[in-house]
Formats: structure tokens, C-alpha cells, sequence
């Protein structure tokens, strides 16, 4: 990470209990941020993480308060067959075949272990339009 960039949350450093979350912001990591991504996601996620953890077409995100990385998000495309969902959603072959590209799985999930905002997992993430 360059000077610049913002700068993800150290185990070492001062917890941060601030609840004002109002400056939240979550964007799409930059290509030179994703080897901090997966070092932090792989040295802090119970699940562990590896290169092939993640499956499908992925996007990383990382949610920053205060130019602070706080929590780390992973999404990946939709199994191809999930025969629950499409009852479910009520698709036709045709048009799972049509719309499956929009649906995506949360592969994974991170609040670095510095920070303790109550109720931060609930406003993670990008937000529906």
C-alpha cells in the first residue's frame, strides 16, 4: 500500500469503539490493495483463506471509517444448480439461464479483530439501491 491509500486496521493498535458510523464507506479494493486483503482476510477469518478459498468471478471489498479498514467483504458468482433457490425465485430454465449472472454468494466476511463498533455487521457492505 502506497502512502496515500488507506491504511487497514493492526491488531496492535487501539481498539475503536466509536458507534458515529455515518462517514462509513465501502468500495471495491484497488489491485494493488488485494495483498493486504487476502493476508488480512487469511491471518484473521476463522475459516482461513488461500487463493482457491474464493470461487467463480469474485470482487473484494473493504469498508474504511475514517480512512480506517474495518472490515473486509468477499463476494463470488452463484452456483450454477441450487434447486431450493430456483423454487424459490420461481425460474423457468430459461430465464435462470438469463438472470443467474446477477446473483452473487458473500464468500466471505471480516471485522479486523481491532475494531469493536456495536452493530457494524449490519451496515457492511455495499448498500441496495
Amino acid at each position: 500500500m502506497d502512502k496515500n491509500s488507506a491504511k487497514p486496521g493492526k491488531t496492535d493498535q487501539t481498539e475503536r469503539k466509536s458507534t458515529n458510523l455515518s462517514p462509513l464507506e465501502v468500495r471495491q479494493i484497488a489491485l494493488k490493495e488485494a495483498d493486504t486483503w487476502n493476508y488480512l482476510m487469511g491471518a484473521h477469518h476463522y475459516l482461513n483463506f488461500n487463493s482457491k478459498t474464493m470461487t467463480g468471478k469474485t470482487l473484494k471489498y473493504v469498508d474504511l471509517l475514517d480512512g480506517q479498514w474495518v472490515a473486509l467483504l468477499g463476494w463470488g458468482s452463484a452456483s450454477l444448480k441450487n434447486s431450493n433457490r430456483e423454487k424459490w425465485i420461481g425460474w423457468s430454465l430459461e430465464k435462470k439461464e438469463q438472470r443467474l449472472k446477477y446473483v452473487v454468494n458473500n464468500q466471505r466476511f471480516l471485522i479486523l479483530p481491532s475494531i469493536e463498533i456495536k452493530n457494524l455487521a449490519l451496515i457492511c457492505g455495499p448498500q441496495p439501491l
